[in-house]
């Protein structure tokens, strides 16, 4: 009996002991993957991360592509840009009938016409111009300019300036007036400068009008003259400047050739107005370097 009691105590504890190993068993093949909730086995895990890695890759190779194409097209818009500033680049013509600036060509000054006072006879007499007609004196002024007669050339009759304008063509006319007229209202002499010049253009149509700067005084009449001084000079000569278009009306300065400090030096004048007779062909020379003609008898 007691043998018995051993054998069924025996067969107990081996059920209980599969018992129990069957309930370790379940309890394994009910729990979560490895990984967590959100993993997935550890090679589908894998998996996912090579694909996000790769995704990632992909998308910055992708925008560094998209960057790369908008820096092109950005390059090829400033390149576009670029190519049509150079293409504009080219001075287009700029409507003007003349030449602007150039050296006179030859024979240029026989057939122009110098109106003007004491220092246009000057350059007259010692500047060494060849060709042009002059219709220069002593005392001339845009005051008196219509009623006064000037013999043209040594012996011939006196003529009156619009004869001369009505008888020939000129390409260019030259105008040096104002010094005689400093005892008036600058805007009293602007208004007869600019008769002079809508008379000089009523029968010269095609020519070319310079309009010349008065030279300066010295320092030392400058500051002892009320009337005749640099400061109206300067005043008198920007008044006559506004009638330029640099087109058909040129206006030229020839001062900074006889200049010292904004007056006239005075090394290079006998009578602090006038300039010495060796120092007219400078004068000259500036002229011939400031000639301008009409596009048409350029070509």
């Amino acid at each position: 009996m007691l043998k018995r009691s051993k054998t069924i105590l025996a067969y107990l504890i081996i059920l209980t002991m599969l018992l129990c190993s069957c309930g370790e068993a379940y309890k394994d093949s009910s729990a979560s993957p490895a990984g967590g909730p959100s993993g997935g086995s550890q090679s589908e895990q894998s998996a996912k991360e090579n694909g996000d890695s790769s995704a990632k890759e992909q998308g910055a190779q992708e925008g560094s592509e998209g960057q790369k194409d908008s820096q092109t097209a950005n390059s090829s818009e400033e390149a576009g840009t670029e190519g049509s500033i150079e293409e504009n680049s080219e001075p287009a013509d700029d409507g003007r009938k003349t030449t602007g600036f150039i050296d006179a060509p030859e024979g240029y000054f026989e057939n122009v016409l110098f109106i003007g006072d004491s220092r246009c006879e000057g350059l007259r007499k010692y500047g060494g111009i060849e060709g042009p007609d002059w219709f220069t004196d002593v005392g001339l002024s845009v005051f008196n300019i219509k009623d006064k007669a000037i013999a043209m050339e040594e012996g011939a009759e006196p003529v009156d300036l619009e004869t001369v304008l009505s008888s020939k063509k000129y390409d260019a006319v030259y105008i040096g007036l104002g010094i005689n007229e400093l005892g008036y209202d600058i805007s009293v002499i602007s208004s007869r400068f600019s008769d002079l010049i809508e008379l000089v253009r009523s029968s010269q149509e095609d020519a070319v009008i310079f309009l010349m700067a008065n030279i300066h005084v010295t320092a030392a009449r400058s500051e002892s003259d009320e009337i005749y001084n640099n400061e109206r000079i300067e005043e008198l000569n920007t008044a006559i400047s506004m009638f330029a278009d640099f087109d058909t009306i040129y206006y030229i300065d020839v001062n900074p050739l006889f200049d010292d400090g904004g007056a006239l030096d005075g090394e290079k004048s006998f009578d602090d107005v006038h300039i010495f007779a060796k120092h007219y062909p400078e004068w000259s020379d500036f002229l011939r370097a400031h000639a301008v003609v009409l596009k048409e008898r350029a070509q």
